[in-house]
């Protein structure tokens, strides 16, 4: 039995070859003459093709207009008479040899589409393009962070201190320098300070498990690691020097904040991107600064102006950032940091309002969940860029309705082209469609469809997909067979040396030039917009005691897509083993959503893994299902079940065992406030996973009984308390080297007119009055080092008398540079110079 609807054709296309010429027309036999005669046809199938042969051989194309474009069967007979021409200049080849693209049609697809040459720095890096506009605004807002504001001098500032700091621990020209911090103001420093010492940064992901943070960090072999103290503490073991963000800020501070002389090319490595790898090892992709440059200066499918207002959302180790931050900083425009914490839609709407968000990036799964769950929180924004996966027809359709004036643009592209390769603002007649192309090549960057044999192939053909151009990544780090197998020269360009990227996405190219998205050429998936190579899964699950082998797929489309294991392994393996073996190996977006564990996987006749035939993963076994006991068990088991399109959920069924994910959480956050009126956090489904727990969890909120920290206790001052971490660092300094005038904070300010010398002094004694850190000193006690807080016993302000004299600013200064004893205290001074 056939699957093809019976309302569809068995087949769309025939080819007809009609080997029997009829005799000269005009032909007289007994009085009959015979005579050729046109007559109207009427197609039965979307295409038919005829060819005859006879005193002139013909080709005749039937096809029904409302499935063929009259583009698509004009260019027909043009490609019949190429392979003719091709078979009659050697006839020797082999027919897959054979080139059927006319010259007219080749010029088109490989180099008129390919006009996408724009002006841009070129040959500027993005630190130096980012000094340069901090200079043209250095009062312009680069940088928001809740109700923090850094201007472009400000951060300018920050990261030439940073960089001085990274400097002094060694950090030279493309030095590796892993960055592993939450988003914050912080972060973005350390990034531009990385790049203004001439290193490159390699962003972690401080969600990954240990093991495959280890792997990154000694197959970059960085020397340094600059991140927040709490992250830094949490790696595995390494031999980098750590800059710590947060707790040397001190140190930082007290660096130069003048840019360092540096020559830098703009060929140089900007960052080391790590990607899932088929081999079971992830891949560093390494980017230079112009590739990075050319995506966002002279873009022609994104307005970038001093306008726009970005939200960094993505993680750093996700490329999405990429775009997110250098866009607004090397433009002049203003970066919006979203808080450290797991996103939600209360907290992106919140984020984008108060941030004035005008330009947003989110991939196709989050996109859908906002439309479905909070589409208001896209008020506001003025242009949209979505990418990641398969854009939603019916989403971008419901979010225009919604926001009008929103644009919206499907973006495609690996790291391995720096974000973005192919661009598409969404039109009104693409909702009509079946999908939305993925566009043509962003400025600077050519897209290729080509077959086996690296030969373009005609329009509406499906080939490979290769990327050329500035956004070109350098190569994989450590891996030179991989980057020779993946990255190619390109026989298309009249650059020298200019290599393509071989993506293993299999496109089309339409009567307009546009790209469709048709899937991929090898195993490799998305879900949920990131990349993973199946065979990386595979390889971690076979390394697992009693597993003989094993199988990973997606499943489902949308926010439904999740992937999903089958593995062949000896009685008593345990799915939730396997699980929890993955989740301690893998990144969370990487781990199966569910394991089936089978004696051995189905085989087909030809002895290859029946895909096929690999069953669903079912629910809990009959006999362990506990069905919801209380109305609001049933509620929640219901929302479980919209939201995972799935049925007869129980009271002890988890969430994500069921297949849920982080989007689908938000939703189920959102319909869980909707519904039954309390705030989760998103943090507390994860927490409670399950019906029953998370009925807990409600009726905690409910009664204000969510468990909360402890809370801050105020500790007797009178006695000697132990030093903080950046207390004791301080000691250590002024004990060894003598710390000198580095912490000084020492301010010079000029009063004219009558001054009541005895209100001043009254008011800065009650600053020390008021601030007991001021008044804090260090002393041993019985053999250990405590802070002590002094009673406070008056503040003494001189007065000197410099009237007349040329030395006021030298007295001023040599006052400054005096060292405080922290042992004696108190932690401030003052005098008052009279100059007349």
């Amino acid at each position: 039995w056939s699957a093809v609807p019976r309302d569809q054709p068995l087949f769309e296309t025939v080819l007809a070859f009609q080997n029997f010429p009829s005799e000269r027309a005009g032909r007289q036999a007994g009085g009959l003459q015979v005579r050729d005669v046109k007559v109207s046809e009427s197609p039965g199938l979307p295409l038919t093709v005829s060819v005859g042969l006879g005193a002139e051989s013909f080709l005749k194309v039937m096809y029904d207009r409302t499935r063929v474009t009259d583009e698509t069967a004009a260019r027909l007979p043009a490609h019949f008479t190429a392979a003719l021409d091709a078979i009659a200049a050697g006839a020797e080849r082999r027919v897959g040899e054979l080139d059927v693209l006319p010259a007219d049609e080749r010029e088109r697809v490989v180099h008129d589409f390919n006009r996408t040459a724009s002006e841009y720095p070129r040959g500027a890096s993005i630190h130096a393009l980012f000094e340069a506009q901090a200079a043209a605004t250095p009062d312009a807002v680069a940088l928001s962070f809740g109700a923090e504001r850094v201007t472009y001098a400000q951060l300018d500032a920050r990261a030439n201190r940073v960089a001085r700091r990274l400097r002094g621990m060694g950090v030279q020209a493309e030095t590796r320098v892993a960055v592993c911090a939450e988003r914050s103001p912080e972060l973005v420093a350390a990034l531009l300070g990385v790049l203004k010492a001439g290193g490159a940064y390699v962003p972690l992901d401080p969600s990954y498990p240990a093991d495959r943070l280890a792997f990154m960090l000694s197959d970059c072999d960085v020397p340094v690691l600059a991140a927040h103290s709490a992250l830094a503490e949490a790696l595995p073991p390494h031999r980098a020097a750590v800059l710590r963000l947060d707790a040397d800020a001190a140190e930082i501070e007290a660096e130069s904040a003048e840019p360092l002389a540096l020559d830098g090319d703009a060929g140089d490595a900007a960052y080391v991107m790590y990607t899932s790898g088929s081999t079971g090892r992830p891949k560093g992709i390494v980017v230079p600064h112009r590739a990075v440059v050319r995506l966002v200066r002279g873009a022609n499918f994104a307005r970038m102006g001093a306008d726009e207002a970005w939200l960094q959302l993505a993680p750093i180790s996700f490329d999405a950032s990429t775009l997110e931050i250098w866009a607004p900083l090397l433009n002049g425009g203003r970066l919006v940091v979203f808080p450290a914490e797991q996103p939600t839609l209360d907290g992106l709407e919140q984020t984008v309002r108060e941030g004035g968000v005008t330009s947003l990036w989110l991939t196709a799964g989050l996109f859908n969940t906002v439309v479905d769950g909070r589409v208001g929180a896209l008020a506001g924004v003025r242009q949209l860029l979505v990418g990641g996966d398969v854009l939603s027809v019916d989403h971008v359709r419901r979010v225009q309705q919604a926001h009008p004036g929103l644009r919206v643009v499907n973006g495609y592209g690996p790291t391995e082209n720096t974000t973005f390769t192919c661009c598409h603002a969404v039109r009104g007649v693409d909702l009509e469609a079946a999908a939305i192309p993925i566009g043509g090549p962003v400025a600077n960057s050519t897209a290729y469809v080509l077959d086996a044999a690296l030969r373009p192939t005609p329009h509406g053909v499906p080939g490979e997909l290769y990327t050329g151009g500035d956004g070109v990544a350098r190569g994989y780090l450590n891996q030179p067979a991989l980057t020779a197998e993946r990255f190619i020269p390109d026989p298309f360009s009249a650059t020298p040396g200019a290599r393509m990227y071989a993506t293993g996405d299999h496109v089309r190219r339409g009567d307009d030039g546009a790209l469709e998205f048709l899937g991929r050429i090898d195993r490799q998936v998305k879900v949920r917009g990131f990349r993973i190579e199946p065979g990386e899964v595979e390889a971690a699950l076979r390394a697992q005691p009693g597993v003989r082998d094993a199988v990973v797929a997606p499943r489902g489309q949308g926010a439904q897509k999740r992937l999903l294991a089958w593995v062949a392994a000896d009685s008593g393996v345990d799915e939730d083993a396997l699980l929890a073996a993955l989740q301690a190996e893998l990144p969370a977006y990487m781990v199966p959503s569910a394991v089936v564990v089978m004696p051995e996987l189905p085989l087909n006749p030809n002895g290859k893994v029946d895909r096929h035939a690999l069953p669903d993963p079912g629910g809990r076994a009959a006999d362990a299902h506990v069905a919801p006991r209380t109305a609001l068990e049933e509620e929640i088991a219901a929302l479980f079940g919209e939201v995972l399109s799935v049925s007869g959920v129980g009271a002890t069924d988890s969430f994500f065992a069921l297949g849920g994910h982080s989007l689908l959480a938000m939703r189920l956050a959102s319909r869980v406030r909707e519904k039954l009126g309390v705030e989760l956090p998103l943090r507390a489904l994860f927490e409670h996973p399950t019906v029953e727990e998370m009925a807990r969890a409600v009726e905690d909120e409910r009664r204000g009984e969510v468990p909360a920290l402890p809370p801050l206790v105020p500790v007797e001052r009178t006695g000697a308390l132990p030093l903080s971490f950046a207390q004791e660092r301080l000691w250590l300094v002024d004990q060894m080297e003598g710390a000198g005038a580095l912490y000084n904070v020492a301010m010079a300010r000029r009063l004219a007119g009558a001054l009541d010398v005895e209100a001043l002094r009254g008011a800065l004694a009650g600053i020390v009055r008021r601030h007991e850190a001021l008044r804090t000193v260090f002393r041993e006690v019985e053999g250990s080092l405590q802070q002590v807080i002094v009673p406070f016993a008056g503040f003494e302000v001189p007065l000197e008398n410099l009237s007349g004299l040329d030395e006021a600013e030298r007295r001023a200064m040599e006052d400054a540079a005096l060292p405080f004893d922290l042992a004696a205290g108190p932690l401030m001074r003052a005098r008052l110079l009279r100059l007349g």
